[in-house]
């Protein structure tokens, strides 16, 4: 799988050339996965006296599978794959 990082308004993506069926669209589309900003969480764990620290592990987890379709913008179960 060829992976790059984008970097479109002040998000970093994952992009591959892979493609997976989104049941929106009702088509093969190409995806892209939203990576976690972890300065960002680390500032808001520091703030929040490490009460944010819970939510940023769920924001890791969730984003290891969370695949955005390009073309409607709807999450994508990796199990819809044809």
């Amino acid at each position: 799988m060829n992976k790059k990082n984008v970097i479109s308004e002040n998000r970093v993506t994952s992009a591959t050339n892979e493609t997976l069926f989104c049941t929106w669209c009702r088509k093969d589309v190409s995806f892209h996965m939203e990576k976690v900003d972890h300065r960002r969480e680390l500032i808001l764990t520091i703030c929040s006296a490490g009460l944010w620290l819970p939510f940023w592990l769920l924001l890791m987890a969730a984003a290891k599978t969370n695949r955005i379709c390009d073309d409607c913008g709807s999450a994508i179960s990796r199990e819809s794959k044809i």
